[in-house]
């Protein structure tokens, strides 16, 4: 449609993805299409386009929690050590974030309400029990707060403030949150005299969820007559009795599809009948006994697809969903190399890594003995797995035998002297009681470098990705100390290390493949405005499909209903959306789910409310395995 409509010109066209991965597949299909040579749009996710704009570098995680920290600290006294902070602070950058992209003031929002007139004149538009439930929670704490309900008040009460300082602060290192940008982005779209959009098109596609920040930047691109809608919505969700399809429903009519494209379904679909109306195949619906069984079944499912296909299986696209991101190891494990080859967004977990697991292992013991200045010994279980790490052997220069004596005297679970150690191995530097934050994070990256350098001496199992784990580690390390430098003296040791072991829970090393591969295994999320042949979804569970994670907030459930914030009923409408846009153009769909038996184990709550609701649609042929 982009072609028909601009022709071969298309650099004065700015194309606007949901994610990256989507801008990726579309140049894939864009390269397919053109015939000749002509200049290619430019592309971003919409976080991208947005951090592009400013002027500002994007704080990093640790730039965000130190400089919060900093600043309650100075404004609430019971705030406790970083640690402590560290524990629920993310939460308090995430409602900060949240308020910027909404466009809230803070101080309103964080105010306090002591009058039931005031909460009704504010909060008029929910309904009469949701503004009584609001007037009891203020109430409760007004009347007779327990000590927990004064401490939370106390916080409340200097956040307002407190969003201010930190944005201030932030500013003054040239740094901005990414909610920020946000908003400065929105200021400049709205200033008449800014050249925002130079003459360009915006070409919005794909999106389900906006914003207030976002909508905005929709709604000025429609008032300057520069942009262009492009939405992916699943014909079952247009009907008005869908709740999960309200908010898709609302954005088609605000913004509406661009004129000369049509929706690849017919929109008056009643049902889900759009998959009887084709040759697609019934839907196939599988309950397994565990989480880890569907993954042994996988390889085999997509050979028989593959033998019925022929030698078309190819050119056949396959989704492999993961609800569980855990299990790609797993998966990995069970795969069969003869089968096509195989893309993912996911990855290994780092914390697979030898060379993580000895930094870490390094990190603990310097900080318990720092921390504990009348230790004098060194814990045995640590210390052996320290020693017994493959990376240990790049100091060549200690005595076997001494090694050999110390893992004697680990295994027998003596304590060692700190002195005696340090003396055996000097390079380890047990006993420094002087070590700053700044001064371990320098010891772990010269130890790091050490590794990368006597790299092909150590005794890996999986080379490529320790290499991976090293470079992402180090660049990890280099954010840390510029992080370190702006705000020096922030942290602790303890401190220090309780970050780094958080940042490894979360990484993953991503799996190098071709990225056009035929097997795409993949996140929820990543599935965005991309379509398979083949599909199969695992862990379609409730807890799952939709996530019961969702993420935790300072702000009370009314409050965010009242200014618009996200809450746990937008959360659900966005995983059904997902849901039904993957299985409305896929030819062969497999779904799994773990029984009640494995559920119980993993906090998984049977099969999800959307393989129900897909039961119910009488208009769907589904056929069952266990």
């Amino acid at each position: 449609d982009l072609l028909d409509s601009f022709g071969s010109d298309l650099s004065r066209v700015l194309l606007l993805f949901p994610n990256r991965r989507s801008a990726s597949v579309f140049h894939d299909e864009l390269s397919r299409l053109i015939k000749q040579a002509l200049w290619s749009p430019e592309s971003f996710s919409i976080n991208d386009w947005i951090r592009s704009l400013s002027s500002f570098d994007l704080a990093n995680e640790l730039d965000q929690s130190i400089q919060l920290y900093l600043i309650l600290k100075n404004n609430w006294s019971k705030i406790g050590s970083y640690n402590e902070f560290s524990s629920w602070g993310d939460m308090l950058i995430r409602d900060f974030e949240e308020l910027d992209k909404y466009l809230l003031d803070p101080e309103e929002v964080y105010s306090f309400l002591s009058d039931e007139k005031e909460i009704e004149a504010r909060f008029s538009t929910l309904e009469s029990d949701e503004i009584r439930h609001l007037q009891n929670f203020w109430s409760s704490i007004r009347d007779n707060p327990s000590l927990l309900q004064q401490d939370w008040l106390g916080l409340w009460n200097v956040l307002g403030l407190s969003h201010s300082e930190y944005v201030s602060a932030l500013a003054e290192k040239g740094l901005a949150s990414e909610g920020c940008m946000y908003r400065d982005a929105v200021k400049q779209m709205q200033d008449q005299n800014s050249e925002f959009l130079q003459g360009r098109i915006l070409v919005f596609i794909g999106f389900n969820a906006l914003t207030q920040a976002e909508e905005l930047i929709f709604q000025e691109a429609k008032l300057q007559h520069r942009g262009r809608y492009y939405w992916d919505c699943p014909p079952y969700l247009l009907q008005e009795e869908n709740i999960t399809g309200k908010l898709i429903r609302y954005y088609l009519k605000k913004f509406e599809q661009a004129s000369s494209f049509q929706l690849l379904l017919d929109s008056s679909a009643n049902r889900l009948d759009h998959r009887r109306n084709t040759e697609f195949s019934p839907m196939e619906i599988f309950s397994f006994d565990s989480s880890i069984a569907q993954t042994k079944i996988i390889s085999s499912w997509l050979q028989n697809w593959s033998e019925d296909s022929g030698s078309e299986s190819k050119n056949i696209k396959t989704g492999i969903i993961l609800g569980e991101e855990d299990l790609f190891e797993e998966i990995m494990l069970a795969w069969n190399p003869g089968l096509n080859n195989l893309n993912s967004s996911i990855g290994y977990s780092i914390n697979h890594c030898e060379v993580v697991r000895f930094l870490e292992l390094y990190g603990k013991l310097v900080v318990l003995l720092k921390t504990n200045s009348q230790l004098n010994i060194v814990n045995s279980e640590i210390a052996l797995m320290f020693i017994e790490n493959p990376c240990f052997s790049i100091y060549s220069d200690i005595d076997s035998e001494v090694i050999d004596d110390l893992l004697n005297c680990f295994k027998r679970r003596e304590h060692i002297p700190v002195k005696k150690l340090d003396s055996l191995l000097p390079f380890i530097k047990f006993s420094d009681s002087s070590l700053s934050s700044s001064g371990l994070l320098e010891t772990l990256i010269s130890l790091l470098k050490r590794i990368r350098i006597k790299f092909e001496e150590l005794n890996f199992k999986n080379i490529s990705l320790e290499k991976a784990g090293i470079n992402q580690m180090m660049d990890f390390f280099e954010l840390t100390r510029n992080s370190l430098n702006r705000m020096p003296d922030a942290l602790t040791p303890n401190d220090l290390l309780t970050y780094i072991e958080g940042w490894i829970k979360q990484q993953r090393i991503p799996y190098e493949s071709e990225r056009t591969a035929p097997v795409q295994l993949t996140g929820i999320l990543e599935t965005r405005l991309i379509d398979y042949n083949d599909l199969i979804i695992l862990s379609c569970n409730e807890g799952v499909w939709p996530s019961a994670q969702s993420k935790a907030s300072f702000i009370p459930y009314h409050i965010r209903m009242k200014y618009g914030l996200p809450v746990k009923e937008n959360h659900d409408a966005i995983y059904g959306y997902h849901f039904y846009r993957l299985i409305q153009r896929a030819e062969r769909v497999r779904i799994a789910y773990v029984g009640t038996a494995d559920g119980i184990r993993t906090g998984l709550s049977g099969k999800s409310r959307f393989i129900y609701q897909t039961e119910f649609d009488a208009d769907v042929d589904l056929n069952y395995s266990a």
